[in-house]
């Protein structure tokens, strides 16, 4: 009974204390070429994950790193990705992975091999990089599907949850136009950030598809 109790603690804890972000950041060269980066962000929930793993056989931080490595594994077999990094931040205890691309071909095979996946001709690309032209498709319904293959379930709330998607995009000019109003855009005009409530994106309420001139 203490345990059920003291479990039951940590998950309001997880609800009351913070959030959990998944960052893509992606940094637009002029020459269609840039760098991809993935950072989880656990806004201090990380020490309460440490507890709950006290009373579960396994440790989540060494199933994070080792899930990590095999995608680090996957990225450095393929053509037209380099610079691949995978790090724990000690002073926040986020992990980030990073790695750069020559251009979209190469970066939508890479993150469908991420997917376990293998893109073919007919597979939708999820980012398209043009000259002044920026496009990432609504992978909301993409999501859903595969967590479903997967086999994998997130509960979902009525209200709003604590894991959310960020969005940050660097261009190497100024916007000139962008089809989500809600995204905000720097001051210098070349920084494009929206947030998703990640539970809305598996009820497909929001749209996560993107389109930019620059």
């Amino acid at each position: 009974m203490k345990i059920r109790f003291s479990i039951l603690i940590i998950l309001l804890s997880i609800f009351l204390s913070g959030c959990i972000e998944l960052v893509e950041e992606i940094k637009i060269n002029s020459d269609t070429s840039g760098s991809m980066t993935y950072t989880l962000e656990f806004n201090g929930i990380s020490k309460i994950f440490s507890e709950v793993s006290r009373f579960t056989d396994t440790d989540w931080r060494e199933q994070l790193e080792n899930e990590a490595g095999k995608l680090v594994a996957q990225l450095q077999t393929k053509h037209g990705i380099s610079n691949i990094q995978f790090i724990r931040q000690n002073y926040t205890n986020n992990y980030e992975l990073s790695f750069d691309f020559e251009n979209t071909k190469y970066l939508n095979a890479a993150l469908y091999e991420m997917g376990g996946h293998e893109k073919s001709f007919f597979s939708p690309g999820y980012i398209k990089i043009k000259k002044h032209r920026f496009r990432r498709i609504n992978f909301s319904p993409w999501v859903r599907k595969y967590l479903e293959n997967e086999q994998i379930e997130i509960p979902l709330a009525d209200d709003n949850g604590i894991l959310f998607y960020k969005s940050i995009i660097h261009f190497p000019t100024t916007i000139k136009g962008i089809s989500d109003k809600s995204v905000q855009i720097s001051s210098d005009g070349k920084v494009a950030t929206g947030k998703y409530d990640i539970q809305k994106i598996l009820k497909n309420e929001v749209k996560t598809g993107l389109k930019v001139k620059y």
